[in-house]
């Protein structure tokens, strides 16, 4: 099968884009054909940098790129930050030229807001009207969808899952961490994520286990997110907790 990705993808530093690199990798495994036509920065064995992500032509730019290679279905990655003004509205356009060229296309959700504001209301139920399946990763997301949009028989719950590396050995004493209880917090800073809320109830976490460590590996990807990441660490050093809370930049 011939499958076309839209996406961010590598060496970008976008977590789209690394999810995009995972699937794909499996999808040739099982002996597919995978184009992706992404963002400009992106690399990699039928890889097709096509657009920006403010050009106000982003949709015909990347339906004109994908065609050329006549796609048995058409599979968009999803993130509001990814495709343009208002929240992203030119996935919309985009969608639906792939759906007039009767292309089957499928879109992975991977931000369902529990409460939508007005315009992330739009796209989503523009989304999963015109697109033939909808994928999230959790079953609350499918839910959520169901109750604001409808559409039960399209929209499918296949789990995020994580990527199979090799344990470094003695990681946590490298890390000066023996003997810590740790919990986990990992992904680019962003606003949006609401990391200091994990910060805030950590102390109530130390008051029952004595010895946990809360560890942030993170990091501002895109310089409007600089000054979160500076406010991010402020919070982080007024906590009652911050000889037990970890931050590693990368």
């Amino acid at each position: 099968m011939k499958i076309g990705i839209i996406s961010s993808y590598l060496p970008i530093h976008c977590g789209i884009a690394t999810y995009s690199s995972y699937l794909i990798e499996e999808l040739r495994r099982l002996r597919n054909r995978v184009y992706i036509v992404c963002h400009k920065g992106g690399k990699g064995l039928d890889c097709y940098p096509a657009f920006n992500y403010d050009d106000s032509d982003l949709p015909h730019k990347a339906l004109k790129v994908m065609m050329k290679f006549s796609p048995d279905l058409v599979h968009i990655q999803h993130e509001y930050a990814l495709f343009g003004e208002q929240r992203g509205m030119n996935v919309i356009p985009l969608a639906h030229k792939f759906k007039l060229s009767q292309i089957p296309t499928v879109i992975t959700l991977h931000t369902v807001p529990k409460k939508c504001d007005y315009e992330e209301q739009i796209i989503e139920k523009v989304l999963v009207e015109i697109t033939d399946a909808t994928i999230v990763h959790q079953q609350y997301q499918r839910e959520l969808i169901i109750g604001r949009v409808g559409y039960q028989d399209k929209i499918w719950v296949i789990p995020h899952g994580v990527r199979e590396i090799k344990p470094v050995s003695k990681a946590k004493e490298k890390l000066g961490l023996e003997d810590k209880k740790i919990v986990l917090l990992v992904g680019y800073l962003r606003r949006s994520k609401n990391f200091e809320r994990v910060v805030r109830v950590f102390p109530k976490v130390t008051e029952s286990v004595d010895d946990a460590l809360l560890l942030v590996a993170s990091g501002a990807r895109r310089p409007e997110d600089i000054g979160y990441q500076d406010e991010f660490l402020e919070f982080v050093a007024k906590s009652v907790a911050k000889d037990k809370i970890k931050v590693l930049l990368g």
